[in-house]
């Protein structure tokens, strides 16, 4: 799977969501099983309690992997629908492992079919909204969720390590950025850098603000190379 070229032709809620399935069954060689889900039941009962349909993007996420907590909570977490923050004027889909942020939809965008995402943090200190722009699209988010907690499965074949100006530029230079548009850092300021990803044969990577590299391999041969692509002190290289 060409996973810059099956994301640049991923423009669609629908052909987000295809990518999702191709990368989950594909590339992470996880076969997708309907029980992965929540049931429209589950969900009908979720909005009977908030008062408000859900938007149908958030609803296909939930019917797909709603419940596939490897694929969506090894570090945030996905939460079951029906969330809202404390004002109630968000509808909160995703927290951080520590509650330090939180991901949604505020109550004047659910009338949209796949709508913008916002996310709240309590780790940016001078900000002056609560709540901030994340991604344009639920669908986008959606990505995002998979390929970032696929980061952190307990595998043997992901690593992390500091970003210094030789990761950066040999990241820019041996790795193809991945078609999604840069995005804040939940912890940082707004104007220092977003998170960027790349990738390159059966390998992901993620550079969060300039100041950490993530990757996820396929293969230890992939993970090495890697490794050897950003020479540095990697923490799970022993």
């Amino acid at each position: 799977m060409d996973l810059t070229a099956a994301l640049r032709q991923a423009r669609s809620t629908e052909e987000r969501y295809e990518f999702i399935r191709r990368y989950v069954t594909e590339w992470l060689g996880v076969p997708l099983q309907d029980w992965y889900g929540y049931t429209e039941r589950e969900l009908c009962k979720a909005e009977e309690l908030l008062g408000v349909r859900l938007p149908p993007a958030v609803r296909d996420f939930y019917l797909m992997l709603g419940r596939r907590r490897e694929l969506t909570g090894n570090q945030d977490q996905v939460v079951p629908p029906g969330w809202e923050d404390e004002s109630a004027q968000v509808l909160v889909f995703r927290v951080e492992n520590q509650h330090c942020a939180e991901w949604g939809i505020p109550a004047h965008l659910l009338h949209l079919a796949d709508p913008p995402v916002w996310y709240w943090a309590n780790g940016a200190p001078g900000e002056p909204e609560p709540w901030r722009p994340f991604l344009e699209s639920f669908s986008l988010a959606a990505v995002e969720i998979v390929l970032s907690e696929s980061l952190f499965a307990d595998h043997g074949l992901c690593d992390n390590r500091e970003w210094d100006e030789d990761a950066g530029r040999a990241l820019r230079e041996r790795y193809e950025r991945l078609p999604i548009p840069a995005y804040p850092a939940w912890w940082a300021t707004s104007d220092e850098p977003p998170i960027r990803w790349y990738a390159g044969p059966d390998v992901i990577l993620r550079e969060d603000a300039e100041q950490w590299v993530w990757v996820r391999a396929r293969t230890a041969r992939a993970l090495r190379s890697a490794r050897e692509a950003l020479l540095g002190e990697w923490n799970l290289d022993r």
